[in-house]
């Protein structure tokens, strides 16, 4: 068995551009061509096929319509079919308890730990991450400096699962509600600089009638951007959630750290 790496961006912004240049051959790649297309790469997470599905669409999107960030990579690449129709044949092949378990990580945002996939998945994590990873659908890495791995499903394998946990709502909010519970609980202890996206993700799946959790999570993972930036997505962050809250529905105490917060971010900013 032979695993292949995805290709590493300097590699990849080299396949793509003579992909390009291939199907477009007055293509000239600038620096700022070439910084997109380093992108475009890391989003398409540096997958062959997925680059060259890209490149074969470049003639009629240019690299502006393929970088759009209103079209996911599935969008992007559903026109031939071919990596949709690789991941939906991987999905087929897997037995229920893997399929269920792909579907409900694909909560997670940024990569997680086999402690967190516990909090979703139950006892069986350990077995299903490894499951899951035999079968080239989950890699794992260690950070610098971490004391537990993290994993992730390929971003088009996630919002591949994603979709397929939406079509079964209450699998779907349970999924949602323990991801939450769990990482709320974490930023309770302190700054989760390495949960951001996660906490993020609270956020951004937080309906109206759970406001006061959005609210929490933007709380948890202010102290981060605060000291990592951008402070444009702090400011947007912060007057996003505080306009969607109400007395009835939440806790003054967060509305009034929250207006602290984005009041200490619009004076940094003039």
């Amino acid at each position: 068995e032979l695993r292949v790496a995805a290709l590493p961006t300097p590699d990849a912004v080299e396949l793509f551009r003579a992909r390009a240049e291939a199907v477009r051959p007055s293509f000239a790649s600038d620096p700022e061509s070439l910084a997109n297309i380093a992108e475009l790469c890391e989003r398409l997470e540096g997958i062959p096929l997925a680059l060259e599905l890209a490149a074969a669409r470049f003639e009629v999107l240019g690299l502006e319509g393929v970088l759009d960030d209103r079209a996911t990579r599935l969008q992007l690449l559903r026109g031939t079919r071919t990596l949709l129709d690789a991941i939906d044949w991987s999905w087929r092949l897997l037995e229920k308890p893997d399929r269920l378990a792909l579907a409900r990580i694909s909560v997670f945002r940024g990569g997680f730990t086999l402690e967190a996939a516990r909090a979703v998945l139950g006892a069986s994590a350990a077995d299903r991450l490894q499951s899951l990873r035999d079968k080239a659908l989950l890699r794992s890495w260690r950070p610098d400096g971490a004391d537990a791995s993290r994993f992730a499903p390929f971003e088009m394998v996630r919002e591949f699962a994603a979709g397929e946990l939406a079509s079964t709502p209450v699998e779907e909010r349970t999924a949602i509600d323990r991801h939450a519970e769990l990482y709320l609980r974490l930023a309770a202890r302190g700054p989760q600089p390495a949960e951001r996206e996660n906490l993020l993700a609270i956020v951004a799946r937080s309906g109206d009638a759970t406001v006061s959790r959005a609210l929490e999570a933007a709380l948890a993972v202010d102290p981060v951007l605060a000291v990592q930036g951008p402070i444009r997505l702090r400011q947007k962050l912060l007057s996003d959630v505080l306009a969607r809250v109400t007395a009835r529905t939440s806790p003054a105490l967060l509305v009034a750290r929250a207006r602290m917060a984005l009041a200490e971010t619009l004076q940094r900013l003039g």
